[in-house]
């Protein structure tokens, strides 16, 4: 069982715990990464191809 764990730790950033739900530039490209990661194994409807593309979904 050699299983493939990838994982990624965030220390001290703006916000805590809730930084990913921010509106912040920084915030953004981490819940890009997030997306992407996610998409590979989800196969989402709709991708999103950049941070843009997130901001433009939130604020229909």
């Amino acid at each position: 069982m050699n299983k493939d764990f990838q994982y990624e730790i965030f220390e001290e950033l703006p916000g805590g715990h809730s930084f990913d739900r921010q509106d912040t530039k920084l915030a953004l490209s981490i819940r890009f990464r997030i997306y992407k990661f996610l998409a590979k194994y989800l196969n989402p409807p709709i991708r999103f191809n950049n941070i843009d593309e997130i901001r433009r979904a939130v604020y229909r």
